[in-house]
């Protein structure tokens, strides 16, 4: 039975680990690491024998997995909040230039973008120059 509780403690633990969005698995590592300290607890006869080593080593590892659920829910929060918030500035960025588009046409239409011939003969000598076309 003790090998047994040690094994799932360490194979839910390990799992978590690799699976970093499962907190559930925390959850699991938590209780099992938990019950592997209480139990080894139990069987202790003398102070600082293998198992009494092995209920602090099981305590220990319980609370690390405790706070590593916490970490892992305040870094999912986190990063959906940053998410959330690089979306909105997308939108924003594209309703700028939807709308900067907008102003440069209407200015365009009032300005009435008139070609001079001054610009025209700058235009056909820069392609001439270059052999570009327009």
């Amino acid at each position: 039975m003790w090998y047994g509780l040690i094994f799932i403690a360490v194979s839910l633990t390990a799992l978590a680990v690799f699976k970093r969005e499962y907190s559930a698995l925390l959850w699991g590592g938590f209780a099992a690491w938990f019950i592997f300290g209480t139990y080894s607890y139990t069987l202790s006869t003398a102070l600082w024998d293998i198992y009494y080593a092995t209920f602090w080593l099981g305590m220990l590892m319980a609370f690390v997995c405790l706070f590593r659920t916490f970490d892992t829910y305040r870094n999912k929060r986190r990063e959906r909040r940053e998410r959330e918030e690089s979306e909105g500035e997308e939108d924003a960025i594209d309703e700028y230039s939807r709308r900067n588009e907008e102003y440069q046409r209407k200015m365009d239409k009032v300005a009435g973008s008139v070609e001079t011939d001054r610009d025209k003969r700058r235009r056909k000598r820069r392609t001439a120059d270059t052999n570009l076309e327009d």
